[in-house]
């Protein structure tokens, strides 16, 4: 973080819009303030030819000199381009925030050497050369005196315990008593710096008063994906190795910019005109990204912008302010509602974070949310890897309280041997749970053509509700254009009772299983869907080949006007038929 405030304050300097107040500023910090050596070479230049309109050229050429600094050499991507960087991270900063930069890379400096100080001075008591103890508590006072008052280490407190000490090196009393409290004293310090580096300054909002809450108005329940991704949430995608997240990832993508339905059952909102959905990609290379999402056939391609950074995970340390404060900026920039990042493990890799260390996985969390807010993001979708069971997030048991839902992608185990490896060619099965989300288990169909997926009802454990779909379903394909009394009448007993079939007519309905069309006397006319039919057929075979679905029989549905809706239409989404859309204003 010390690099960050050096390079920022450096970049300020350089950067030709404050050159005016550069040959001012450049004089409230000194060259023995910068602790990397290769910032002292760099300031120092800076120092030397201040006022000069080519500044960052001068500069440069006094860094690829022969004479220059050794450590020169070593600044990442050479001299050029190393104060470019510096540059970058000034750019987001004014006169006011430069300041406080400055002071940040002074008390750090001031740190440095009160901690010098105090070990000479540990050193000489164990030496018993009272002399070298007198001249470094003598260093203390005059560091404390040229730091200023804010900087003292001295305050009543600290005076008192040089004092103490002193005594103690008169009387050759045991110098291991001040030794530990030199330690302890630079342990707190330590953990001073780190909190201060860490802290967040922003002011705090306003409190409402309990009243004020209440006479708000009441919000409406929104969904991104009816039933499935509610507006405003964090969403933790967990899934088995293999099991299919990037394909998941580019579905959901697809469903967000274009509005289709997502695993063809859930309603997706898409986002707002301008505003995009982001991916931030660690694992695959960027030609694979493209191949993939071309592959889905996206058509609103504009709405989507990616960040493929396979390798480059350790620039996304959401525990750094300034590292927070550059990607919130560029997300801000693209215009992001939907955020997408793919996936955690190589982030905490990166960063050095065990994934079972809560504070560290905490702290990155807690960062995306960070970053997310300064961006104005409205959603967040987070992919990590399941464990060895593949039945749960690996690592952090914060991985499951962060999330508003969580999304669980698996595939079929051997039952006679759970821990073994799952086919490759096992099905897949998708669920979710969470706030206001509940669906059940059921499988996953493949299109290799365009990589689109399918939820088809039935998981590797069929429930109550599942039974009572495929009992509902295959009522109305044997007995179409019922109304909802007569299904009921006809269902009730086999279902286990009447509000039983409404419920379930009710979800097949919203999953697009059922078509409800008017009738006459402000009625309902219940016929089944291609996609019914599907899961229909899913829920006989079992674990069948993907083929063998897709395969199963499509019909033309009745649109309200009398007309068709074309099978291919009907299962990407569409309720009007051809005719009625031409009537739709554009």
């Amino acid at each position: 973080m010390l690099r960050v405030h050096e390079q920022t304050v450096l970049g300020w300097l350089l950067s030709p819009a404050n050159h005016a107040e550069a040959a001012e500023r450049v004089h409230d910090i000194h060259a023995r303030h910068f602790y990397d050596p290769a910032h002292r070479e760099i300031f120092s230049s800076i120092l030397t030819h201040a006022g000069a309109p080519n500044l960052a050229l001068l500069v440069t050429a006094d860094l690829v000199a022969p004479e220059a600094h050794r450590s020169v050499a070593h600044l990442p991507g050479g001299p050029a381009a190393y104060l470019s960087e510096c540059k970058d991270y000034a750019d987001m900063f004014d006169e006011q925030t430069f300041v406080s930069h400055v002071q940040q890379v002074k008390d750090a400096h001031v740190r440095r050497r009160r901690l010098e100080f105090h070990g000479r001075a540990a050193r000489a008591l164990e030496e018993s050369n009272e002399a070298e103890y007198e001249a470094a508590l003598l260093d203390l006072r005059h560091l404390a005196e040229n730091a200023g008052p804010d900087q003292e280490p001295g305050n009543a407190r600290d005076r008192v315990l040089n004092r103490t000490i002193a005594d103690m090196a008169a009387a050759r009393y045991l110098p291991m008593l001040a030794e530990e409290v030199l330690r302890t004293r630079a342990r707190r310090e330590a953990k001073q710096m780190v909190d201060a580096e860490q802290a967040d300054a922003s002011p705090l909002t306003l409190p409402i008063s309990l009243s004020d809450l209440l006479d708000e108005e009441d919000e409406q329940e929104s969904w991104r994906m009816t039933g499935l991704w509610p507006s405003g949430a964090r969403i933790l995608l967990a899934a088995g190795a293999k099991s299919g997240k990037t394909t998941t990832t580019g579905n959901v993508v697809r469903c967000l910019v274009d509005g289709s339905r997502f695993l063809g059952v859930f309603d997706a909102v898409p986002v707002e005109p301008g505003r995009t959905v982001a991916v931030l990609d660690y694992e695959m290379p960027r030609s694979k990204v493209k191949a993939w999402l071309r592959d889905q056939q996206i058509r609103n391609t504009a709405a989507v912008v990616i960040w493929t950074e396979r390798g480059r995970a350790g620039r996304f340390d959401t525990r750094d302010p300034t590292s927070r404060a550059l990607w919130a900026a560029a997300l801000r920039r693209a215009n992001v509602s939907v955020w997408i990042i793919d996936c955690l493990s190589p982030i905490l890799s990166a960063l050095g974070i065990e994934e079972n260390d809560n504070t560290g996985v905490g702290a990155v969390l807690d960062g995306i949310n960070t970053i997310a807010a300064e961006a104005g993001v409205d959603d967040v979708l987070l992919i990590h890897h399941m464990g060895h069971s593949a039945e749960r997030s690996r690592g952090a048991s914060r991985l499951i309280g962060w999330p508003d839902v969580n999304w669980k992608l698996t595939r079929q185990r051997d039952d006679k041997d759970p821990s073994a490896e799952p086919d490759q060619n096992a099905p897949r099965y998708f669920s979710a749970y969470g706030r206001d989300v509940d669906v059940r288990e059921g499988r996953l169909v493949y299109e290799p053509m365009t990589r689109h997926l399918t939820y088809m009802e039935g998981g590797r454990k069929q429930d109550e509700d599942t039974l009572a779909l495929g009992k509902l379903l295959v009522f109305v394909r044997d007995n179409p254009e019922l109304g909802t009394r007569d299904l009921q009448d006809g269902l009730s007993l086999r279902v286990g009772s009447r509000d039983a079939v409404r419920r379930v007519l009710k979800s097949a309905v919203e999953k697009g299983y059922v078509l409800a069309r008017s009738a006459p006397r402000n009625g309902l006319a219940h016929s089944i869907t291609p996609l019914g039919r599907a899961q229909i057929l899913s829920l006989s075979v079992g674990a069948g080949a993907d083929e063998a679905l897709l395969a199963g029989q499509r019909e033309d549905m009745p649109c309200e006007c009398g007309y068709y809706i074309k099978a291919a239409a009907f299962e990407a989404g569409a309720r009007s038929c051809i005719e009625c859309l031409k009537g739709v204003p554009a």
